[in-house]
């Protein structure tokens, strides 16, 4: 996992301003967390961990359906870069609802 983060990062500092890589990093680790992998059986460390499959929106379902070959970094990089897009559109609303959420509980 380690490496698989450095390569993100320095793909996001290339691509990106370097000083922001601690803001892509969450999405980053997010990614790999929800990545069905090769060497898992095709399931992703997020199954392993909760017994279930996350449940992305609508939207990101089918992107996020493939199966990640870590032995090819070329497309690790290719799908990591997709999905930190993708997460940077989603997890803001996601973090909203569970504000919102915590909020009501609190009440």
């Amino acid at each position: 996992m380690v490496q698989t983060c450095k390569k993100g990062l320095r793909k996001i500092c290339l691509t990106k301003n370097k000083k922001d890589w601690d803001l892509a990093f969450p999405y980053i680790a997010m990614g790999y967390r929800v990545s069905k992998h090769t060497f898992l059986f095709h399931f992703s460390p997020y199954f392993l961990l909760f017994g279930k499959h996350p449940i992305p929106p609508s939207s990101t379902a089918a992107q996020m359906d493939q199966v990640v070959d870590l032995d090819s970094p070329a497309i690790w990089a290719r799908v990591i870069a997709k999905r930190v897009v993708l997460f940077r559109r989603v997890m803001p609303m996601a973090m909203e609802n569970l504000s919102i959420a915590q909020h009501q509980d609190t009440l």
